[in-house]
């Protein structure tokens, strides 16, 4: 732990202890009191800090409090409990963290719009917060029931009874779908869900801990876990995979959710090997990723490609498996397909994203003119990164000749080096 006693030494207090109580979604009301007035009557408790559960608490709790604060007075929740000379107070103070984050890439003013994907706690801060300091054209709230609408917008109307706010019950994702694609340019798309709603990633099944752990914490393993939180979809990409059971992949197939197969990064850190043919044969999409560059030492897709054919292949003693040109479909229209980009293959309407290989390189010799099975062939198991002699991007070119032509690549290099010794003279 390193936040909380840096956090106490800021504020000189000597002696403290940070205890956690983590206690279950919609907790009964009993135990939301039991907490707080031990935090009330205790001699040595200064206080808590409420991450989850702030408006189940503060409406458990209301008559524990001495005084509760402008926002959590407004918003119906608490974020923090304090205690002055014995008393008891209540604040709510994500509408000031919200709006300094805000503040930091959103402008004040402007013509643009807002959506809001979600009615609990973080929407109506970050909403509160807007309607209190910011100018919008017009905010849209989008949640799965109508109860949190309506305590939403009892709130706003206290603030700012004018506002343009329009209120959407909706739990279909294409209707999300359409909201986020009529929104004007430059508007704000906030997911205060605590789901996955816009394309999302989330790491799945990665190691045998994992697995054991999910267990033991929820009686279920992960990805059964993921699929009853919602967590899984068409929208959603799971990386790794590498234990899933056969009842977890058609949980996959079922929700349509895409994965990412990260081969050299589960070979390294000694994970396994997922079950790539079996995910394939379900139909699920699986596009390929190199992971964290401390997971893999590399990120070079061209050496993933060659990882994604070999293991599989030496794994199941079957040189059939992965063959290159279903591996260059995953790392090219696969992830391309998973992400919703227009990219992935030279097509009418595509964006120009293309990589121009120099196959005059020795690793592409020999080389017969007019053999796309022997092109393919190189390109996965003789080729890497070094062979790309271009780069493009929507029809911009970044790259030619090797050359970097929008980065100073000696200067990112310099920068690269200096902050990894800052981050070493800290540990």
């Amino acid at each position: 732990m390193r936040l909380f006693p840096a956090w106490a030494t800021e504020l000189g207090l000597r002696d403290v202890r940070l205890v956690g109580c983590d206690l279950p979604i919609h907790a009964e009301r009993e135990r939301y009191r039991e907490i707080v007035e031990q935090i009330r009557i205790g001699k040595r408790e200064r206080g808590a800090l409420v991450t989850t559960h702030k408006i189940s608490l503060f409406e458990a709790c209301r008559d524990l409090f001495d005084g509760v604060d402008e926002y959590a007075a407004l918003c119906g929740e608490t974020s923090c409990l304090a205690k002055r000379n014995g008393r008891l107070y209540a604040w709510a103070t994500d509408p000031i963290s919200s709006g300094r984050a805000l503040a930091e890439f959103y402008p004040t003013a402007g013509d643009s719009e807002v959506l809001c994907l979600g009615g609990g706690g973080s929407a109506v801060a970050i909403t509160v917060h807007l309607l209190k300091h910011s100018t919008r054209s017009r905010i849209t709230v989008v949640n799965r029931t109508a109860g949190r609408l309506e305590a939403m917008r009892a709130i706003h109307s206290q603030l700012a009874p004018a506002a343009e706010v329009r209120y959407v019950e909706n739990s279909d994702p294409r209707t999300n779908d359409r909201l986020i694609g009529d929104l004007p340019p430059r508007s704000l798309v906030i997911n205060a869900t605590g789901m996955v709603v816009l394309p999302g990633l989330i790491d799945l099944h990665e190691s045998l801990t994992e697995v054991e752990n999910s267990k033991e914490r929820f009686g279920r393993r992960p990805t059964e876990v993921a699929y009853d939180a919602g967590l899984l979809g068409r929208r959603t990409i799971a990386a790794h995979c590498v234990w899933l059971s056969d009842t977890e992949i058609a949980l996959m197939r079922e929700t349509g959710t895409q994965i990412s197969h990260n081969p050299s990064s589960n070979a390294k850190l000694g994970n396994g090997i997922a079950r790539l043919p079996e995910m394939l044969a379900a139909g699920l999409n699986v596009g390929l990723g190199h992971d964290a560059a401390e997971c893999n030492n590399s990120l070079d897709m061209f050496e993933v490609m060659k990882f994604a054919s070999l293991m599989h292949r030496a794994a199941r003693v079957d040189a059939s498996l992965q063959q290159a040109p279903d591996v260059l479909g995953m790392a090219t229209r696969n992830g391309a397909a998973a992400l919703g980009h227009e990219t992935g293959q030279l097509a009418a309407g595509y964006k120009a994203d293309v990589s121009l290989v120099d196959t005059r390189n020795v690793m592409f010799t020999p080389l017969a003119q007019g053999n796309a099975e022997q092109l393919y062939s190189h390109l996965v198991f003789a080729a890497n990164g070094s062979a790309v002699d271009t780069t493009i991007v929507d029809g911009r070119v970044l790259m030619r000749g090797r050359q970097l032509l929008t980065l100073d690549e000696q200067e990112i290099l310099r920068q690269a080096n200096a902050a990894f010794q800052r981050v070493l003279a800290r540990i």
